[in-house]
């Protein structure tokens, strides 16, 4: 109930906004997209394409579910066109036929000629509960389809944390995974009222 407080952590929430829009955002081909990785301790063995920083920073270019993390909370001050420009670029190099499905790898790695030169061996709950939650939220009723059918012919009785593409999971029913999946289906079907 305190104005001043609130007024503070307004203040706080509009620099921190600033700041990732300043730092974590980098041009991809002419294209603003929210940054994968930065390695601030230049410590890293990484054997992905990475440019620096003016402040010295290694940016990675390359794609993983961190990319889409302003989803995971309904982040306010996400830039709808950022995310839309990520979750393109991060579509077209990092998604891979399971079966008949189209999923996005958890990483996926460029090289130096900004091609695929590796993607991650499997799919991961929260990233893939993210990106149902992205195209739900934009009116991409035919991806969210795909990825419904998806979940239902390779899922049994319970979310996994991570699909692979020899059709097996692992650790069904983890916590953290499987709650992002449930919370989102939640809101698709209308289930859930944030309050």
């Amino acid at each position: 109930g305190s104005a001043e407080t609130a007024e503070q952590f307004n203040k706080w929430a509009d620099d921190l906004a600033t700041a990732i829009h300043k730092e974590l955002v980098y041009d991809f081909n002419g294209k603003d997209i929210y940054i994968d990785l930065i390695d601030v301790e230049n410590g890293r063995n990484y054997d992905g394409y990475a440019f620096k920083t003016d402040e010295g920073y290694r940016v990675y270019k390359g794609f993983s579910f961190v990319n889409l993390a302003p989803l995971a909370a309904d982040w306010y001050a996400m830039d709808e066109q950022i995310m839309k420009n990520t979750y393109e670029t991060y579509f077209k190099f990092g998604s891979e036929k399971y079966g008949k499905y189209d999923v996005l790898g958890v990483v996926v790695v460029l090289n130096e000629n900004e091609t695929t030169y590796n993607i991650g061996n499997h799919v991961i709950g929260k990233g893939f509960a993210w990106e149902l939650h992205y195209n739900w939220k934009m009116g991409n009723t035919e991806r969210v389809e795909e990825m419904i059918a998806f979940m239902e012919a390779r899922s049994t009785t319970v979310y996994p944390e991570v699909w692979r593409k020899d059709g097996s999971v692992s650790d069904s029913a983890n916590q953290e995974h499987a709650n992002w999946i449930l919370y989102t289906m939640a809101r698709i079907t209308g289930k859930y009222e944030a309050k």
